[in-house]
Formats: C-alpha cells, structure tokens, sequence
C-alpha cells in the first residue's frame, strides 16, 4: 500500500494546496501513483492529503476512495467539498476538498495535477493537525534580477596618436593625447560669438621684458631759515611742528641757500589784502 502525500495535516486554503502541488511537481513529495480503491480506505481520514497526475500514468481521472454517503458539491474557499456526515468510525462529520492545478512544463506542454485533502467538517475539531509548514520550508526567495557587468582593462589600450590638442574646423574638436590612450573624437557646440581655438604662447624674450621698478628716494628739503628761525612768519605750520624730527635727520636732506629776508610793512607799505591776511592769522 503506497503511502499518501502527507497525513496529519490541515489545508484551510489554496495558498496551501499549492504548496503542496508544487512540492509534488518538483519531487519533494510523492505523488500517490494508483487509484485508491475500496482496500485502501483505511487510510483514509482528517488530515490525509492525496495528489495524483490527472490521467497520467496511473490512469486515474476522478478520484474514488469506497466511502459511501457523501452530500452534495459545494464551494468553500475555492474547493470543491463533499461532506461525509457519517464517516467509518463514526464522530463528527468530515469533509473531502478537491481542487485542481495545471503546470506548464519546459517542453511546451502541461501537467494537471488533482489535490484532495480529507479533514473535519468543523475545523473547531481536529485541533492537533498541524499545517503546511510544518511540513514544508518557506520557499526561497526569488533571484535577483540579472545584471550585466563591463570588463574595464587595467591598463589603456595602445594606439598611436599625435600628442598635440588641435581644432580642426570651428565646430569639430579633434581631442589627441598622450600616445599611450587616445579618445574618440568629440563635437563641441557652436557658437557664432565664441569660437574655441588655443592661443599659442611663447615666453618673451629679455630684450622685451619690462625693466624691474626702482624704487625711488625722495628726500624733502626745507629753508634753513626756517629750521633756524621757527619764529619767522614766513615759516610753514607743518615745518614748526616737524621741526624737531627733521633735526635730528639734517644730515639727510640737502640744504636749499637761504631766502631773502622779507621787506617791513615800512618799506612795502600797507594794503588792502595785508590787512584780510592779518585777519586770518
């Protein structure tokens, strides 16, 4: 007698039935391979699972299990149940699900795989069934999406080149370097008002070279008849207050010959502008 898929456990979905189609499609549960007939009834009870390859190498096309009794089809949850209200070894009533699933397959074509999972009519009983998880590992994740990846050379290819910058034209830019790497051409944008040429520089000769600025020293000179006669009326405020510090550097300065003295209100007479000048002194 060939075992069924699984037993003990509580399918409450379809989520979970296709769980476990999957898990049968890809080998990690056996499929159940002959009709059950009316000697492998004894298996049968809550918590059993079957999935068979719908009219396949077994041959089975509907699903018999010798229980008699059964109601009517309905739909719950995306199943098709039929309740068994007086099962073999009496207690409460079960429950037959039914639901099918269709797989493509790599070649084309296309495998329907029948699920039927036995349990209580009234999930309030069976409290010790476990779930699909307890039986299978979460499914893994899926891949990353694929990428491409660009080989990038360690060292620049070689190509022989020029080693100048030029401009061909005013819209086309001819970009030469090194002989070692040498890139493609590029396009600038023109402009009307701006076109991009190199100016060529060339160090001037020492003949136009400007001559280094040299610095100048200026020495103040003053009369000697003011820094020897401060009292003298012809003497410059500034001279009376700079007199001291200008004695100190007369060696510096180069001494004018002395002015004439100047003539006596006597002997110039008195005018009109002596006497506005004598106002403001």
């Amino acid at each position: 007698m060939h075992p069924p898929t699984a037993h003990a456990i509580r399918v409450s979905t379809v989520d979970d039935a296709r769980l476990l189609v999957e898990a049968v499609h890809h080998g990690r549960l056996p499929a159940y391979p002959v009709r059950l007939g009316r000697d492998g009834k004894h298996i049968v009870r809550p918590g059993t699972v079957f999935v068979y390859e719908y009219m396949g190498t077994s041959g089975i096309g509907r699903w018999t299990d010798g229980l008699k009794g059964y109601s009517g089809s309905t739909n719950r949850q995306g199943f098709l149940c039929y309740v068994l209200s007086e099962p073999p070894n009496g207690g409460p009533a079960w429950v037959r699900k039914t639901w099918s699933y269709t797989i493509d397959t790599p070649d084309g074509g296309e495998i329907t795989w029948n699920f039927v999972a036995y349990d209580f009519d009234d999930e309030a009983n069976g409290q010790n069934l476990g779930r699909v998880s307890d039986i299978l590992p979460p499914p893994p994740p899926p891949p990353p999406p694929p990428h491409t990846t660009v080989d990038i050379p360690l060292t620049p290819p070689l190509s022989p080149s020029t080693s100048a910058a030029s401009f061909d034209t005013d819209d086309a830019l001819t970009i030469v370097t090194s002989p070692i790497y040498s890139p493609k051409i590029a396009y600038a944008p023109h402009h009307k008002n701006h076109s991009h040429r190199f100016i060529p520089y060339s160090r001037p000769s020492v003949s136009s070279r400007p001559s280094p600025r040299v610095r100048e020293t200026r020495r103040a000179t003053w009369p000697s008849a003011a820094l020897s006669n401060p009292d003298s009326s012809s003497t410059p405020m500034c001279v009376l207050q700079n007199a001291a510090t200008l004695c100190r550097h007369a060696s510096q300065y180069r001494h004018l010959p002395p002015l004439p003295p100047s003539p006596s209100r006597s002997q110039r007479g008195f005018t009109f502008d002596d006497e506005m000048v004598m106002r403001f002194l």
